[in-house]
């Protein structure tokens, strides 16, 4: 069955952040203007480079936070956190989608990879850097609906809204343009029409064919 696509309109907001009561839009981590992409993520693209091929839908996508895709985004944050292993002692330069064994950039990009298998948009799965509160930099997932960004992190496991979790936003992945990145230092809660999907996407269309409250 194809997914169903709709368009929400702006709606006014709440002092606190959130859509106001009745409308159907979410909040979204605003994105600011281009930046540089970090090394290691171009050293990612060039050893895996359909996972930074720009999605072959012309606008952007979020999904539905339906009660399905919400149990597949548990399930993949579940799975990836289980079956790497921490490896304190691996560097942060060499992003993998194979190693068993590795650090939060490792735990981030595979999760983007088997979301993507599972008719994801692409469009809708963006990496991010932030900093945690000892200071130390960190990547996570952001995975874009029509109810906000969430968020899939090695150390938690529950799926967040972005808003939530007590990390410094930093930067992360254009949607239209997954090889460029966009700054965060100064995001904050903003509304947006969007093209929903109700169901993930066929998978073969995501050009992947490599190797608050918890939700």
């Amino acid at each position: 069955m194809a997914a169903l696509f709709v368009a929400l309109s702006p709606p006014s907001a709440s002092a606190n952040g959130h859509a106001a009561s009745g409308t159907a839009q979410a909040v979204f981590i605003a994105d600011g203007e281009p930046t540089l992409a970090p090394m290691a993520f171009l050293k990612f693209c060039l050893k895996y480079q359909s996972q930074c091929a720009t999605p072959s839908e012309e606008t952007p996508i979020v999904i539905e936070l339906t009660p399905n895709n919400l149990a597949e985004m548990r399930s993949v944050n579940a799975a990836v956190n289980a079956r790497i292993a921490p490896n304190p002692a691996k560097d942060g330069d060499h992003w993998s989608l194979e190693t068993r064994y590795g650090n939060c950039n490792d735990y981030a990009v595979q999760k983007r990879d088997e979301l993507a298998r599972r008719g994801f948009p692409i469009s809708a799965l963006s990496l991010a850097t932030v900093m945690t509160r000892d200071g130390q930099g960190h990547l996570v997932l952001t995975v874009r609906t029509n109810r906000g960004d969430y968020v899939l992190d090695n150390l938690n496991a529950a799926i967040m809204p972005w808003n939530t979790v007590r990390y410094a936003w930093l930067k992360r992945q254009s949607a239209a343009k997954p090889r460029y990145w966009v700054d965060l230092s100064g995001s904050s809660p903003a509304h947006r029409a969007q093209t929903v999907s109700s169901r993930p996407q066929p998978a073969h269309r995501n050009r992947i064919a490599s190797a608050g409250a918890p939700l």
